[in-house]
């Protein structure tokens, strides 16, 4: 759910980098059809996506290697130990890992938690595109290419559930970006957690890294200087509606 970019008024005007922060900012895309259409099966209260091979709403079904069957079967008790112990190994958790807890954490009702740890996810994920050896890449199959898509589609298909919460309280969600840039004071090292991926030279993350902490310096004045357009698009669309209930 979240915003609609077509309900914002998205515009293929806007320069690229502001069209990426209305989109990250606004919800991903299609994300309040998607979940309307599916209304009838699932409520806002659960995330009825699929990324294969790592995550399956419907079950769930979860493949990540570690803490799979933790998460699969986590439960209101279970959710919150298992969350201190992945924080535990935060600097070794790969982003899908981040992005399927946030997921969990959502469905059985720790939204705050869900949305600082989705924020988590799509940093890591952000830096990881921004650090990949553009020449081995590879195509379907090849490692680097899988996990930039499975990051893409976990942000294209749940993203607007966690925006549409995290825009109840703005404070709230600005709060959760600075933290998120606060634990990445200094580039992750992504070359330990995906080893059989192949990154750029190690001399260069420190400007990759300064890109993506700019992303989201430029994500929180959007927030923070647009608040009232944002405010009035999710009132009219019936987010807040859906979203920000006591």
């Amino acid at each position: 759910m979240g915003i609609s970019r077509y309900a914002a008024g998205y515009d293929n005007t806007v320069p690229p980098m502001s069209r990426s922060l209305l989109f990250f900012v606004l919800s991903i895309g299609y994300s309040l059809c998607f979940a309307l259409n599916t209304a009838a099966q699932k409520t806002e209260s659960s995330i009825p996506i699929t990324v294969t091979p790592f995550y399956d709403a419907d079950g769930p079904l979860v493949n990540i290697g570690t803490f799979s069957q933790e998460l699969q079967n986590a439960t209101s008790r279970s959710i919150q130990p298992l969350t201190h112990k992945m924080e535990a190994q935060l600097d070794s958790l790969s982003a899908v890992a981040m992005f399927v807890l946030a997921i969990r954490l959502y469905d059985l009702g720790f939204r705050d938690d869900a949305v600082r740890w989705y924020y988590r996810a799509s940093y890591r994920a952000s830096f990881f595109k921004r650090i990949i050896d553009p020449e081995r890449i590879g195509s379907i199959g090849s490692p680097a290419f899988e996990l930039k898509s499975a990051h893409y589609a976990f942000q294209q298909l749940s993203g607007g559930y966690f925006n549409g919460y995290a825009g109840c309280d703005k404070d709230k969600w600005l709060a959760t970006i600075e933290q998120v840039q606060r634990e990445n004071k200094n580039p992750p090292n992504l070359a330990s957690i995906y080893r059989s991926v192949t990154f750029i030279p190690a001399d260069k993350w420190a400007e990759k890294h300064n890109d993506t902490n700019a992303d989201r310096n430029q994500l929180a004045d959007y927030i923070r200087v647009n608040w009232s357009e944002i405010e009035s698009i999710r009132e009219k669309n019936g987010t807040n509606k859906e979203y920000c209930r006591d």
